[in-house]
């Protein structure tokens, strides 16, 4: 198996969890239940981590992804921060800001996946 090969069968369960957290709390600010948010910012923060922390002991063999997935991470944070936020306030008002921050998570999870699909693609 080649480097990439190893490096990609690594970090796709991270990628999996961190995504269905993602999905997760996607469904709970669809119904715009305020108190769902802070526990759903602790999931979030922890993937954040949980990204970051891998990227750091696992380099992949192309830096632009290390570089994608730390900024995917960084969405992340900002996200929580964001949840915890209007979960602690239960600020009406917020939620279109809040559903701005999570496309913007959603968009960079796609450009981390689209960049590992190119390397996947180029390895075969």
């Amino acid at each position: 198996m080649n480097e990439f090969r190893t490096w990609e069968s690594g970090i796709t369960p991270v990628l999996h969890s961190a995504m269905a957290v993602l999905n997760a709390c996607d469904r709970a600010c669809e119904c715009q239940w305020a108190p769902a948010l802070v526990a759903h910012a602790d999931q979030i923060g922890a993937a954040a981590r949980t990204v970051e922390e891998w990227v750091e002991d696992h380099h992949c063999p192309y830096p632009d992804l290390d570089f994608l997935l730390v900024g995917m991470a960084r969405s992340y944070a900002y996200l929580a921060g964001s949840l915890m936020e209007l979960g602690a306030a239960d600020s009406i008002g917020a939620w279109g800001e809040l559903e701005r921050d999570l496309q913007g998570v959603h968009r960079s999870v796609a450009r981390v996946l689209a960049a590992m699909y190119r390397e996947s693609a180029r390895q075969v």
